[in-house]
């Protein structure tokens, strides 16, 4: 096995221990227990004593975690306070609006920021390159519920174009589905797709004026055979380690984007959890996004070592 991939596996358990006591945490970091809540819903009938009986919150809290995180192993992430429903049909039922839209938002950063990156270190001697690398800062800058609410009310509102919100996944057809995630998709994917821009466009300046490009142009090769086959293999290297980086906070922006444009994922879920204090549904949640962001983490890594030679060469 690769040493790096090794450490990272290695480096894995600790983690994940310190991702499971965080998320259980979460009870104790917000103010007002599930006991209060469901003895509020009670309506006096039982006391918040009863209920913390009830649901074990009287036993050492070092029990209850090592009971959860059995029970979780085994899929078992328990039932929401205020509805009843497991956390893991939940989980389930909501994970399929904030896939398609963290999906598309990372395809979309992904390709529409390699490609001006690119565009921007292949010109960046003349003006339409600088203005690229100047406007990519403009993008990281642009908060995302101002620019939501700016196209809401420019492209929903006054023109009537495209729908103000929900989410109707592909019941009416693909062509609805798509007009409904234009601008979440596009709301969510600037930031990044600068971000992204910029990391590739550093990379693309960088290669293009090493030596062994020039070493290429030296031999003969076409200006697109330098570009395209020598200098972008190794422009595009930091782009694998960045996109766990993107994923992430696609992640993260996608509780801000799915709340303004009403969409049904596990971002809304998030916020409706905090707000009613849902804390195993807010646990179990934080749980499979921060295990899909180590995931994440584990994949560049073996991806890096792919297409990087030097990081075969270090390992070996």
């Amino acid at each position: 096995m690769n040493p790096v991939i090794r450490r990272r596996l290695i480096a894995l358990v600790p983690t994940l221990v310190a991702i499971t006591m965080l998320a259980f945490s979460l009870q104790l970091l917000i103010p007002g227990g599930p006991a209060e809540v469901l003895a509020a819903q009670s309506g006096g009938t039982q006391s918040v004593q009863d209920f913390e009986r009830q649901l074990g919150y009287d036993r050492p809290w070092l029990v209850r975690y090592g009971e959860w995180l059995v029970n979780a192993a085994q899929g078992d992430l328990g039932f929401s306070y205020r509805t009843g429903t497991p956390v893991r049909e939940l989980i389930l039922d909501r994970a399929g609006a904030s896939f398609a839209l963290v999906l598309l938002a990372t395809l979309t950063a992904t390709i529409v920021g390699s490609v001006l990156g690119i565009v921007a270190a292949i010109q960046r001697n003349n003006r339409f390159g600088r203005t690229l690398t100047a406007l990519f800062g403009l993008g990281l800058s642009i908060p995302n519920f101002w620019l939501a609410t700016l196209m809401v009310g420019f492209f929903a509102v006054t023109l009537g174009w495209l729908p103000a919100g929900g989410y109707p996944g592909f019941d009416n057809g693909l062509v609805e589905f798509g007009r409904s995630m234009i601008m979440p998709v596009i709301v969510l994917a600037l930031p990044s797709s600068a971000l992204i821009a910029r990391q590739v466009n550093s990379a693309m300046v960088k290669a293009l004026e090493s030596s062994y490009v020039r070493t290429a142009r030296a031999t003969g090769l076409t200006k697109r055979d330098v570009v395209w086959v020598h200098a972008l293999r190794n422009s595009l290297s930091p782009l694998v380690v960045l996109l766990p980086v993107v994923v992430s906070s696609l992640v993260g922006g996608a509780v801000v984007v799915e709340s303004i444009f009403n969409i049904p994922g596990l971002g809304s879920a998030i916020v409706d959890a905090a707000l009613q204090r849902d804390f195993l549904v807010l646990q179990g949640i934080v749980l499979i996004l921060a295990l899909l962001v180590l995931i994440l983490n584990i994949l560049a890594d073996i991806a890096l070592g792919i297409i990087d030679p030097r990081v075969r060469s270090a390992s070996a």
